[in-house]
């Protein structure tokens, strides 16, 4: 068993988001645990190296989180060659062409959404990586069907898709997704049917577990149902508080429940651990962390 050391460029990490999210609650808590156990027993341990504009901001925040690296010299950490991943959560306005920068450079991106203030810039870095050999590509929405349809048409097998659906019917769905009142689930469901996914690849379903607002098992058989034969896998994230609301996260034992039963039709489902909310760093109160839990590789017909 060895540790595999995995570099990566986080630029805007003096941001709420970018601190609180993806700094503090995911790289650093991953490190600090001693990094991602790998299939074949080996341990995958982060090395990040902090980029930003103001020097003593940046200098203070790795010595709060004992980070070795940082720098404000953004292009002598993309021509290093021993860092391969860039990660971006500074503003909207410059990430085109910091995206296309690292691109260019040769590394694998993930980045804050969206990618650009404009369609022409959005379809212009998504062009580049396509050009450049970028193989997954990934966008999550809830999602605004016209803007699905189109990128279908022009990337067709070359993105695949994230979608925010979180209920299996239209009344508990318009609850927790507004938008589901202008598109609702049948026209959803057949766009998903309909998009071009690059091979071997599944649309990520994400799903967030509301104590008594979608978490019985009739919720679970209905999202089964609804979601067929379609490739997909199951993501269920147990609720993050929200301010002033009243809702709060399933019960432990409702979520085991659920994801047995999704799993028991043949799903890839997993359960993604809770980590930010407690500093409000949840993507709209989302956790996005590692954790997973997963059940039901195989797949049965639904």
């Amino acid at each position: 068993m060895t540790t595999k050391r995995l570099g990566l460029i986080m630029n805007g990490v003096t941001g709420r988001m970018g601190l609180n999210q993806h700094l503090i609650r995911s790289i650093i808590a991953i490190r600090d645990q001693g990094g991602v156990l790998l299939a074949n027993g080996d341990r995958m341990l982060p090395d990040p190296i902090l980029i930003g504009r103001d020097a003593d901001k940046v200098e203070r925040l790795a010595k709060r989180f004992n980070v070795e690296r940082w720098s404000t010299d953004l292009d002598k950490a993309l021509a290093d060659k021993n860092d391969t991943i860039f990660f971006d959560a500074a503003t909207t306005q410059a990430r085109p062409s910091l995206l296309t920068k690292a691109i260019n450079a040769g590394k694998h991106v993930y980045c804050e959404k969206p990618i650009a203030t404009n369609l022409e810039e959005a379809v212009a870095v998504l062009k580049l990586a396509n050009a450049r050999g970028v193989k997954h590509g990934t966008v999550q929405d809830k999602l605004f069907l016209p803007g699905l349809k189109k990128l279908g048409d022009d990337f067709a097998g070359k993105v695949g898709l994230a979608v925010s659906l979180h209920a299996p019917d239209d009344a508990t769905r318009e609850r927790i997704v507004p938008m589901n009142k202008r598109y609702p689930l049948a026209e959803l469901m057949q766009a998903l049917r309909s998009y071009p996914l690059p091979k071997r690849r599944r649309i990520t379903i994400e799903y967030t577990l509301i104590d008594g607002v979608n978490d019985s098992d009739a919720h679970a058989d209905r999202l089964v149902r609804l979601l067929g034969s379609l490739p997909v896998k199951v993501n269920l994230i147990p609720m993050n508080p929200v301010v002033g609301s009243d809702l709060k996260a399933s019960p432990a034992e409702r979520v085991d429940a659920f994801q047995a039963r999704v799993a028991g039709f043949g799903y890839s489902c997993f359960v993604r651990a809770r980590r930010g909310d407690e500093v409000s760093a949840a993507c709209g109160q989302l956790a996005l962390e590692p954790g997973l839990i997963e059940l039901g590789r195989s797949r049965a017909p639904a």
